[in-house]
């Protein structure tokens, strides 16, 4: 009888697996960036021009952003590019901070 509560114990796992992965690399384009913000500012009736001046310069400012953090959260991204967006149009950083959300 010793020996198979031996055999229980031993057959649990002594380390629980993780429920999520902990890491995931998304790789966005500047062409799929800029649709994101473009979808977002057609919804306002802003002039495309000024959108896609407002990606671009957003788009250059994320990218050095990006370049001094080793890891970031999606929702960190997203509030990040929203917070950025803000300095050019605050509804449109507002949509774009609740997109997929009800308004």
């Amino acid at each position: 009888m010793a020996t198979a509560d031996i055999k229980k114990i031993k057959a649990k796992p002594l380390l629980k697996k993780p429920r999520h992965k902990t890491t995931r690399s998304v790789t966005v384009s500047k062409k799929q960036f800029t649709a994101d913000i473009l979808r977002e500012a057609r919804v306002l009736g802003l002039h495309r021009g000024a959108a896609e001046m407002i990606a671009e310069r957003v788009y250059n400012e994320m990218r050095v952003w990006l370049d001094a953090r080793g890891a970031v959260t999606k929702s960190d991204l997203n509030r990040e590019i929203a917070k950025k967006i803000k300095k050019y149009h605050a509804d449109l950083s507002y949509l774009y901070e609740n997109r997929g959300k009800i308004i």
